[in-house]
């Protein structure tokens, strides 16, 4: 005699692990979870996963019914995940995970057709450098699929490619984990900016000067490997650099030395752009210090995924396509 599955709708003698074996849950009401707990927001999960906001709600409907639990419950800041929709959520991403990994064995990429998203973090600087190009790409080659760029989080970075959430992580991680795999994808050397007219400094900073004149830093997370190698290479001869100002983004520093009597340093491509735009001097740096690295990061778990794979090499030629405008930039304004 066939045993009668019970419905069961007391969330607290549900297990996650005995909810995800139940028929009802499909691969496509998992996506629909994994997102909802991201985003806390029906009309962007719908965006995310390009389906309308009536099917989302629906979707939500079916997991509230299947799992006993509300998943999304309003609070002050807006709606925001159970804790039995996180337990749930950990569950439903290793599925997932093992289930692209099985699919992207024997499932092509195609990029002219697929309505994939991809997601990398990266500073403003970095982020300035390539986007431009890398969407141009897009365009010609994949023109249905959508790209994301995020602030990175060195905190969470590991995690967010564990569990899939971020395809790439752009910048320079002096010692990466041994189960990612990375690629340079461009470097540039350090140089000094300072105001066209500052009076003291004319066309080239001593070592006297730089230790002497107050500086304007960016403390994001990425560009401090930079900055902690300037400090690292004055600390080797003893010295040290007045920090007087801090902002949060490296595309404000050359307004800030255009407006005062502060220098700063930077990486060559961001400082000949605000030349020719702000008029700034762009000085040697008087230390030997190490260039200004990006590489592309990501987890040996899609090293061979053919989606990502065609990712990384778009993204190759795009750094290479920017080194070539920054070199001409600078052989015009040598």
């Amino acid at each position: 005699m066939r045993r009668a599955r019970c419905r069961v709708h007391d969330p607290p003698r549900i297990d996650p692990i005995d909810a995800m074996n139940d028929p009802e849950i499909e691969v496509r009401l998992l996506r629909c979870l994994t997102v909802l707990v991201e985003v806390c927001s029906v009309s962007r999960a719908a965006e995310r996963l390009g389906t309308s906001q009536p099917a989302m709600s629906h979707s939500l409907a079916r997991l509230r019914q299947i799992f006993g639990d509300p998943i999304l419950t309003r609070s002050k800041s807006g709606l925001v995940p159970t804790a039995r929709a996180v337990e749930l959520d950990g569950v439903a991403r290793s599925v997932l995970n093992d289930l692209d990994r099985m699919s992207n064995v024997s499932v092509p990429f195609d990029p002219k057709t697929s309505t994939t998203t991809f997601v990398l973090t990266a500073t403003e600087y970095v982020e300035s450098v390539l986007a431009a190009k890398f969407v141009t790409a897009l365009q010609d080659e994949a023109p249905h699929v959508k790209v994301e760029f995020r602030p990175p989080d060195r905190s969470q970075a590991m995690a967010w490619m564990e569990r899939g959430e971020i395809d790439l992580r752009l910048g320079y991680v002096h010692e990466p984990d041994p189960i990612l795999r990375s690629k340079l994808l461009f470097e540039e050397k350090l140089v000094v900016v300072a105001r066209a007219d500052h009076p003291e400094i004319r066309g080239a900073i001593t070592l006297t000067q730089y230790q002497a004149t107050r500086h304007v830093t960016s403390e994001l997370a990425g560009w401090t490997t930079s900055g902690r190698a300037i400090d690292k290479a004055l600390g080797d001869i003893h010295s040290q650099r007045e920090k007087q100002v801090h902002v949060q983004s490296a595309l404000t520093i050359p307004r800030v030395v255009a407006g005062s009597d502060l220098v700063a340093t930077v990486p060559e491509g961001l400082a000949r752009g605000a030349a020719r735009d702000l008029g700034l001097q762009v000085l040697g740096i008087p230390i030997k210090v190490s260039p200004f690295r990006c590489a592309a990061y990501w987890h040996e778990s899609v090293h061979r995924d053919p989606r990502h794979k065609w990712l990384r090499t778009i993204l190759i030629r795009v750094a290479r396509l920017a080194e070539e405008a920054r070199a001409e930039d600078r052989s015009n304004q040598s």
